[in-house]
């Protein structure tokens, strides 16, 4: 497991865990952290899965301002993320204190300097070790998904009008998709095909049983 979550018992308490004896000390942001201690905190640190291992993977294609971050993650979503402003600058300030990010202040032609991050080595090895962690089956929480589950429930005409709204999201998405230039994006593409598979196959269901009523 990679730096990030190195402290012990880690989903129960966030002390700081010591470095073994006689062995040096690898950046670890939750002792760096220094205690602190806040809801947004607990939301995007006590997951294995982080916003903070997100943006690492985003940086190590190319540095990024927060904004920069912010929008990548609006338009690709095959990273399977979505964070607002307000967690990803606590992310990046907490990286950067843990030293798995560098800054530097750019000039711009509009506003203020920007702040430009990029992965440090550290970074690279601990977005490289989360990684290499046995991957496990995806498990969502997504309000859309929970009302699917329960389709049979409604009656069959409201049925029908879901399925009907439901594939036209999912068609909007997959034409926005394109052929994929990454895995994610593959993945992504496949994922939107077989969604849209089914919700073809339930509403042939429900024509042949003649509940198209």
């Amino acid at each position: 497991m990679g730096a990030l979550f190195r402290a012990p018992y880690f989903f129960l308490f966030f002390g700081q865990s010591a470095a073994p004896s006689g062995s040096p000390e690898s950046p670890d942001f939750h002792s760096l952290a220094g205690g602190f201690s806040t809801a947004v905190y607990g939301e995007l640190y006590t997951r294995r899965v982080s916003l903070p291992h997100v943006l690492l993977g985003l940086l190590s294609r190319t540095p990024a301002s927060g904004w920069d971050l912010h929008g990548r993650l609006e338009r690709d979503l095959s990273a399977g993320w979505s964070a607002d402003l307000a967690q990803i600058y606590p992310a990046l300030r907490r990286l950067l204190r843990g030293g798995f990010v560098a800054m530097k202040r750019r000039r711009s032609v509009k506003g203020p300097a920007r702040r430009e991050y990029r992965i440090t080595p550290a970074g690279l090895k601990e977005f490289r070790e989360w990684l290499a962690e046995p991957p496990g089956l995806p498990r969502a929480k997504d309000p859309t998904l929970a009302r699917l589950a329960f389709l049979e429930k409604l009656p069959p005409s409201q049925r029908r009008a879901v399925l009907v709204q439901y594939r036209a999201f999912v068609a909007e998405a997959l034409a926005r998709a394109g052929p994929g230039s990454t895995a994610a994006r593959r993945r992504r593409r496949v994922l939107l095909e077989t969604e849209l598979a089914w919700v073809d196959a339930e509403a042939m269901l429900l024509a042949s049983r003649g509940d198209e009523r």
